[in-house]
């Protein structure tokens, strides 16, 4: 026999109070009807939980490939595409629109001293006149030529007037075709900086969609110690490229190693820590890897790991050295700068406010080994 608790409901059999109250009016039918409608809802309630599990476990993996679907019509490979090529295209015009602002500046400075250098000589000529023939510098042409002792000597300084005064002029003209020389220099210079820094800013355009749909990372770099900080490693293409084919790395070719140089120069990090990373944590994808393929589009496992973000080099390069970035604010004076990215401080314990890279507490001795010795390949400190 069922018992009942009017406090707590219905004890035994029945699966809801208002079970209880069909039972209490002896509507036998009422029952077995709100026992179907609670089946009906537990089956819907169940679900939705999976549904939304489901959802959630995957989101990471299809929501940035969705984004970059959509992302100006165009399919995902094609936007990988163009993040790196215009990344590597960003850090090259940077560089030739610094380049080109020093050549200005030099060519400014250098016009200016011949400015003076010409107004000098149109002040003083009458006194170089004097003093290069009676070593007297305070007397004027004029002097010169009224001091004459005689006839003759009136001709001899006038001979000598014409020749100095002739080559005064010639200096005087050289220098000025000199300095319009130069002027038309800084003109074309000028022309063609702002004809790059149009091309800049489109390109800049172009990423800031990327980056207001989330596909790239945002905002300023941040201030980082000297130990990481950006450094450009083009000179060193071909050390590099030697080095990691001994590894059989994919991230050998030439257009891996601009990438990860323009994301490093994006955010301020070095480029080979973004490098010694990628040897942590995928081996640098050597080629005779069955999953190269795909591995080298995410080799830094970005939002956890390349099975999950098929995103591209460029953009998985961003997203890492973004991340380095943010993990290396913060660290305690005495702490090691890598492992405090690892996300652990000197006592072993996970003391980085921003999480870390790894949860694996010796991933910064690999990383730390394979940064000195890239270090050294480039004949680095």
């Amino acid at each position: 026999m069922n018992r009942f608790r009017p406090d707590l409901g219905p004890t035994g059999n029945f699966a809801s109070f208002y079970d209880w109250l069909c039972c209490l009016t002896g509507d036998a039918k009422d029952v077995k009807i709100s026992r179907r409608k609670d089946d009906i809802l537990k089956r819907k309630t169940v679900l939705i939980l999976i549904i939304a599990c489901l959802f959630f476990n995957a989101h990471r993996t299809w929501a940035s490939t969705a984004n970059l679907s959509v992302f100006s019509g165009r399919p995902a490979p094609e936007i990988n595409a163009t993040v790196s090529r215009e990344l590597v295209r960003l850090a090259d015009l940077s560089g030739k629109l610094a380049q080109e602002d020093a050549q200005i500046k030099a060519l400014q400075k250098k016009q200016a001293g011949l400015q003076k250098e010409l107004q000098v000589k149109q002040n003083t000529l009458g006194r170089q006149l004097a003093l290069s023939y009676v070593n007297q510098p305070q007397m004027t042409a004029l002097d010169v030529i009224f001091n004459a002792r005689s006839f003759f000597d009136l001709l001899n300084r006038l001979d000598l007037l014409h020749f100095v005064i002739g080559k005064t002029a010639d200096g005087i003209k050289t220098n000025r075709s000199v300095c319009e020389r130069l002027l038309d220099e800084q003109k074309s210079l000028a022309a063609a900086q702002q004809e790059l820094q149009q091309t800049a800013n489109q390109m800049q355009q172009e990423m800031g969609l990327l980056e207001a749909a989330g596909v790239i990372p945002k905002g300023p770099p941040q201030a980082l110690p000297d130990k990481i900080k950006y450094r450009d490693i083009s000179p060193y293409y071909g050390k590099l490229a030697d080095w990691l084919k001994q590894k059989n790395s994919l991230e050998a070719g030439p257009e891996y190693l601009a990438i990860v140089n323009a994301a490093g120069k994006r955010w301020g990090v070095d480029p080979l820590l973004l490098i010694a990373i990628t040897g942590q944590e995928q081996g640098f994808v050597p080629a005779g890897n069955g999953d190269a393929a795909k591995i080298i589009n995410n080799p830094w496992n970005v939002f956890h790991s390349w099975q999950e973000f098929q995103c591209g080099y460029g953009i998985a390069a961003l997203w890492a050295a973004n991340t380095v970035g943010r993990l290396a604010r913060g660290c305690p004076a005495g702490d090691d700068l890598i492992h405090w990215i690892n996300g652990f401080g000197t006592g072993g314990k996970r003391d980085n406010p921003g999480y870390g890279y790894a949860d694996d507490p010796g991933w910064w001795t690999g990383v730390d080994r394979y940064y000195v010795e890239l270090k050294q390949v480039c004949g680095m400190r």
